[in-house]
């Protein structure tokens, strides 16, 4: 019996030291500056789709991305500018894929505290946007979401 109680307390013990660790709060806390802002890279996404008369959409959606998030006060969204040319040193092709570490590494060279990559699936009329953002520093995914639309309208329109 003793040793059932032993166990308790020392998974209790545990629980209180790692829960700070696992479930942290507000991890984005941890991405801002000084002055409390985020420095965020939108890398390429990957066309997953097959259909290579959608590649645009590759650098067209982050660009739009940059444009939204870039009016954020607490957000300094680097240029697809900065980004190109880091992934030009690497000889990284801008509209293909990047791997996790590459696109780590990327967003580390630009001195980004998060990133945010994507992928576009689907086909035709039924597409989806993979969005994910991570912590630069650790590789930690902070935050994923997806939206859908019609791959033949115009990517505004789906995000």
């Amino acid at each position: 019996m003793a040793s059932y109680v032993s166990f308790a307390v020392i998974l209790t013990m545990l629980g209180i030291l790692l829960y700070p660790k696992i479930f942290r709060p507000n991890k984005l806390s941890e991405l801002r500056n000084e002055e409390g802002v985020i420095t965020l890279a939108i890398l390429p996404f990957e066309n997953l789709t097959g259909d290579s008369s959608i590649d645009y959409w590759q650098e067209g959606i982050s660009v739009y991305l940059i444009n939204k998030l870039g009016s954020a006060p607490m957000l300094a969204v680097l240029s697809t500018e900065a980004i190109a040319d880091v992934l030009a040193v690497g000889k990284q092709d801008r509209a293909g894929s990047l791997s996790d570490d590459m696109a780590r590494l990327t967003a580390g060279r630009v001195d980004a505290s998060a990133y945010i990559t994507g992928s576009l699936l689907g086909k035709e009329n039924d597409a989806t946007i993979m969005l994910n953002l991570f912590n630069t520093e650790n590789g930690e995914l902070i935050w994923s979401s997806s939206v859908g639309g019609n791959l033949g309208s115009d990517y505004r329109k789906v995000l």
